[in-house]
């Protein structure tokens, strides 16, 4: 696992030293794992499970580039999707921008999904009405992009994509936030001829599969995850066929005032904040990382695919 000192505001109390994560887990564990973490895969091959790991909407809170900190080292994140319509892109780059041992993205933005925090685009609202919804904010739900017009989506991702290079970011993919980019009429195409364009690879083009039982919890009340997420995870990557090619993304930041403001209709009751953490948890919960640190598993970077 590289590692790389951590500079900025956000280095502080947050990181967690790599050697104590570890530590924890061998007094934990101790004598526990006594075969190769290959025998605990369905077919034992000796080809790894290639996993990429993603932060997504990193600038999008304080809480979660705080939290991103320690869910690259110790934690196992590679990959980080960076999103240029929200208050905190600028903070999150002066800790970040610099980073090699980091993938970064553009999180292309064409949605804002939260009652409370809001956000709009970066590009001049006269030259992209159709995101808009009528407060001058990008549209909640997919429902609202069925009339977007597809070239003024591309001028708001330009736009996007100039902010973060600004910023000092060297975006090697994009990928969609809320997955907007496929819901808009004749995207899809236009889409993958802008990332092209502009040398970014498509995450489209990657794997979406995700490890065998981690879904999206829609059916759940408030689609809230349940305590034990991580040990769901960590199952989950042990069911995955070696050789094979997965995603594990998240959204890590901590259960606080920050993230207790996020939700609508359909994530009541602090069940954002309570995703969120778990989501942190598992990109650090020290079995995870062994696991992912063995030479049964291979972490991903897009850049290297």
């Amino acid at each position: 696992m590289n590692s790389k000192p951590v500079t900025g505001e956000y280095a502080r109390e947050r990181q967690v030293p790599r050697r104590e994560a570890l530590g924890t887990l061998a007094a934990v564990a101790a004598g526990a794992m006594t075969v190769s973490p290959r025998s605990l895969f369905a077919a034992e091959t000796d080809k790894p499970v290639r996993l990429i790991t993603r932060a997504d909407d990193l600038g999008g809170m304080r809480s979660l580039n705080h939290a991103v900190i320690e869910c690259v080292d110790p934690g196992i994140v590679r990959n980080a999707s960076v999103m240029a319509t929200t208050p905190y892109t600028a903070e999150a780059a002066k800790t970040f921008a610099a980073r090699e041992d980091i993938c970064f993205g553009l999180h292309s933005v064409l949605t804002s999904e939260w009652d409370d925090v809001r956000w709009g685009p970066v590009a001049p609202k006269k030259h992209v009405p159709s995101l808009l919804q009528e407060d001058g904010t990008l549209h909640q739900f997919h429902a609202g992009l069925k009339g977007v017009n597809a070239d003024e989506a591309l001028i708001e991702l330009d736009a996007q994509l100039a902010r973060i290079k600004k910023l000092g970011f060297k975006p090697k993919y994009v990928d969609s936030h809320m997955g907007a980019v496929t819901h808009v009429p004749e995207l899809p195409e236009k889409f993958a001829a802008w990332c092209a364009a502009n040398d970014l690879f498509d995450y489209r083009d990657a794997s979406i599969t995700k490890p065998p039982g981690v879904h999206g919890y829609g059916s759940v009340k408030n689609r809230r995850k349940p305590d034990d997420f991580p040990d769901v995870v960590l199952s989950a990557i042990k069911k995955c066929t070696p050789g094979e090619i997965y995603l594990l993304n998240g959204h890590p930041a901590y259960n606080d005032a920050e993230t207790q403001k996020l939700g609508h209709d359909g994530y009541a009751d602090g069940a954002v904040a309570n995703n969120l953490n778990l989501e942190r948890l598992v990109f650090t919960d020290p079995r995870i990382i062994e696991l992912c640190e063995s030479d049964a598993v291979e972490l991903v970077r897009y850049d290297e695919l």
